[in-house]
């Protein structure tokens, strides 16, 4: 048990508080961001019995809780903070739309094996209302894909 006590000290003193904590990423002000924490409620259950709707939601909320305590963006909207709302695609849409969100982030999660870990980019926009794959787009996620996973 000893062991164990030292172990965690030391491993929260070389993660979490050995950190500079006024160091901060700047750069973004004037920026905001909205997160879908994909699904809602209970919902995509998967076969080891976590739900990825909760796992998506305690991701957003980390995220959330980074970029406002280690950068200086503006805004970081969430379209759900607990696991009794339900909110439609179209609703997370019209919100993020409605505060004209900069950037659109949805995460979702296999809800699978504990031992596996996938992560796909899809990287999209409109161009006059038909779907275009933006320029950039494929360099993007492969840049981001490896650093995501």
């Amino acid at each position: 048990m000893k062991t164990l006590r030292y172990f965690l000290l030391t491993a929260l003193l070389l993660t979490g508080f050995s950190r500079n904590v006024n160091a901060q990423v700047t750069g973004l002000s004037g920026w905001n961001i909205f997160i879908d924490p994909g699904h809602s409620q209970n919902e995509n259950v998967g076969v080891y019995g976590y739900s990825e709707a909760k796992k998506n939601l305690r991701v957003a909320l980390n995220i959330k809780d980074l970029l406002v305590t280690t950068t200086d963006i503006d805004t970081v909207y969430l379209c759900r903070t607990d696991d009794q709302q339900q909110v439609s695609l179209s609703q997370r849409t019209d919100y993020a739309n409605s505060v004209g969100a900069a950037w659109y982030h949805s995460i979702h999660s296999d809800a699978g094996s504990t031992t596996a870990n996938s992560t796909l980019l899809l990287w999209g926009q409109l161009y006059n209302g038909t779907p275009d794959p933006p320029v950039g787009g494929e360099t993007m996620s492969a840049i981001m894909v490896p650093i995501l996973t």
